[in-house]
């Protein structure tokens, strides 16, 4: 962003938040972004030591930022790099919207899956959640990590959201963490301050007004749809809703109460901001809004069952070999780091196994993959989509 934008930018977030604004500021342009990552529950195992997030009990902060694709336990899904402050979605599924009758929960832009897997944490073995993108390889992406994360209740389906509403989908629980103009992303993403604008701003929030009506018919009666961004402003937050409400009689606000000490920021309960300088995390913004009426006791998943997966790269034995609580294969090898590596950029093994044919590779008790054993090397059948490329 050229000076003269990073003016106008500090210039209304005066106009906006006063005092507030200016110390957003200072920390956008004086403190580094944080560090953070979720561990995966149902895959227990080694993961990067950190500070725990008080919102999210798997979350953790990091000191510093380790070379994770040099980390097997990424890759096989054992912790998620997420920013701290998106974690919240799950508290808010957790304590909105309890588990206590079979739920759908609905992420509808969900690549690349950090807020997808967080939800799926949630679920209880009744719920499922669907997971959508409509741009073909961003739904790799997160059909990729949905399986890496392993969650049997889970899927990704490359699809257009609001085409999937015309055709009859209904959900309890619906994120729709919108596309928007990026403010809480300038700490690391030197993108996002090349594309701002106060026009993007307003053509954002149009966006926003247009997807929120596409997808309000997709929630139940009694259910419950959670707007988020990764921005600051008014127009994209508070002006996005004032429409959207403006214009559905059926939608209320939810009042949210946060603990103080957590370091988000509201004036009214409804609009809720992560802000630098204040919460330890980057630009973060929701509300939650519930639909009038009384949800049926038992969610219809007919629908969901019958939608397609969106393909990952890699082969069905692969994917279900990574679910949580999947049983291992008959035979497996335990490999040490640099052979698990070495696995991982999917290149043969120079391992000799007396035995051969095919076999399960893990990795401090977890599960790489498969291989094929044949005379004095394992073949590998590592997605090649997926292989690592770093040395």
């Amino acid at each position: 962003m050229p000076e003269a934008n990073f003016a106008a930018f500090h210039q209304r977030l005066y106009h906006q938040f006063g005092g507030l604004g200016n110390a957003l500021y200072a920390a956008i342009r004086e403190t580094p972004p944080s560090i953070s990552i979720r561990i995966n529950p149902g895959k227990p195992g080694p993961v990067p030591h950190g500070e725990v997030i008080p919102w999210e009990p798997q979350g953790r902060w990091l000191a510093e930022r380790p070379a994770f694709a040099l980390d097997p336990s990424w890759h096989v899904g054992g912790y998620y790099v997420q920013e701290a402050a998106s974690m919240v979605v799950a508290h808010l599924r957790r304590t909105l919207l309890p588990g206590h009758r079979p739920a759908l929960l609905w992420d509808t832009c969900a690549a690349p899956g950090g807020k997808s897997t967080a939800l799926a944490a949630t679920l209880a073995p009744h719920d499922r959640l669907l997971a959508t993108e409509p741009v073909p390889k961003r739904a790799s992406i997160l059909a990729e990590n949905l399986a890496k994360w392993g969650h049997p209740g889970t899927k990704a389906v490359h699809a257009d959201p609001s085409e999937l509403v015309r055709r009859g989908l209904r959900a309890d629980f619906l994120l729709v963490d919108a596309p928007c103009s990026g403010e809480g992303l300038f700490r690391r993403d030197p993108t996002a301050v090349r594309e701002w604008s106060p026009e993007a701003v307003a053509t954002c929030s149009k966006r926003q007004i247009r997807i929120l009506a596409d997808l309000w018919p997709a929630v139940r009666p009694g259910g419950l749809l959670l707007y988020s961004t990764c921005t600051f402003n008014r127009e994209e937050n508070e002006g996005t809703a004032a429409a959207f409400l403006g214009a559905h009689a059926d939608a209320e606000p939810l009042p949210v109460d946060l603990p103080d000490t957590w370091g988000f920021f509201t004036e009214d309960r409804r609009v809720w901001r992560a802000l630098p300088g204040r919460t330890r995390g980057e630009g973060f913004a929701f509300q939650v809004f519930r639909k009038q009426g009384e949800t049926p006791a038992i969610a219809d998943f007919r629908r969901f069952e019958a939608l397609p997966e969106a393909r990952s790269g890699a082969e069905a034995s692969h994917i279900a070999c990574m679910r949580q609580g999947a049983p291992e294969p008959d035979r497996v090898l335990g490999l040490d780091t640099p052979s698990a590596l070495t696995y991982l950029r999917g290149e043969v093994l120079r391992i000799p196994v007396a035995d051969l044919g095919e076999l399960g590779l893990c990795w401090e008790g977890r599960l790489l993959g498969l291989g094929q054993a044949v005379a004095g090397r394992i073949n590998n059948h590592y997605p090649k989509a997926w292989r690592l490329r770093l040395r």
